[in-house]
Order: structure tokens, then sequence, then C-alpha cells
């Protein structure tokens, strides 16, 4: 990785049911707090069970804390003290999510890294992602989980992002930031 140093969380399995349990909506409160999203999904010919089912993370989310302002979620994990953990979506989930690690793709892992290190990653990956694409060089997953150990706050970079302005050219990434 790219001037970051990480470690690997001893039991990725136990940390990312944890995080699921804390960030994730079950199936139910979802259609609670979406009951507009789920009755499109219901006319489709899939249904909402398969959406849900195939759904990513962030999908499952609350809504609230959506942003478009990435420079912003970069500060705020800069401002972070200590280290952050992160990880991907699962490789079951259909979804990729590898982590490129000296050389080699690791899958469902939970790793920790200091913030800023991390910030500064994510600010390059994305801001070179075309050309880091082409060269095959890209470590990050292109959708992350940022998160710290009690589970107090999540900061999500969605591989989503929506054109702004009057050129085409710019975009914003779609984040989530929850308890920050």
């Amino acid at each position: 990785m790219r001037d970051v140093k990480l470690d690997f969380f001893v039991l990725p399995v136990v940390m990312r049911r944890d995080f699921v349990e804390t960030f994730v909506l079950e199936k139910e409160d979802f259609a609670v707090q979406n009951p507009d999203w789920v009755r499109r999904m219901e006319e489709q010919p899939s249904g909402f069970d398969a959406w849900y089912t195939g759904a990513f993370l962030w999908e499952k989310m609350s809504a609230a804390g959506a942003t478009t302002d990435f420079d912003g979620v970069l500060e705020l994990l800069r401002a972070r003290a200590g280290k952050v953990l992160f990880m991907s979506e699962s490789e079951t989930s259909g979804h990729g999510g590898g982590l490129r690690y000296k050389g080699r793709m690791v899958y469902d892992f939970v790793a920790m890294a200091d913030p800023k290190e991390l910030a500064d990653l994510i600010e390059y990956e994305w801001k070179e992602n075309s050309r880091l694409l082409l060269e095959d060089r890209l470590t990050l997953p292109e959708d992350l989980y940022v998160f710290d150990t009690t589970l107090d706050w999540a900061i999500v970079f969605t591989h989503e992002s929506v054109e702004t302005g009057e050129s085409s050219e710019v975009v914003a990434r779609c984040c989530r930031v929850i308890g920050l």
C-alpha cells in the first residue's frame, strides 16, 4: 500500500459481524424507514427481498449522514486519533471488495491504520482512479467502511458518484458519516 502501514485485525469475522449488527439495518427496520423504496422494489420482478439480499452494506444503512462532501469527510477521518479500522464488502456479497496487499488480493479483512495515512490514500486513489485502474494499481476496494474499535462512529466511502455543477467532468463521491 502506498505509504500506509497497516495491521490486520485478528478476528475479522467477529468485528465484521459486530459492524453489521451496529450499523446495518435489518430488513424489517429498513422497510419501516424506507417504505417508498420497498414499494418500488416490490414492483420489480425480483422483489424487495432479493434486492435486500444483494444490496451493498451501505445501501442498507440509515439514510441519515449521506453526503457528497468528500473533502469534508476526509477531514473528519484525518481528525480521528489513534488507529482506525477499515473493511470492505464481503467476498461472498458479489460486490468485490478485495484489498491489494503485498502483491495479492485479501478478502473479508478488517485492517487497522493511521487515519491520516488512510485518508491520504483514499484521496489519492479517488483522484487518480482512472489511471490506477488502467494500470491495475488500485490497492483499496471502491466501497470502504472506516470505523473505530468501539463502533461509536463509521465513515463509508462508496463507489457511487454524482455529477456536480455544469461540467459532467466534475464528480462528487457519495459518502456516509454515522456518529460524528
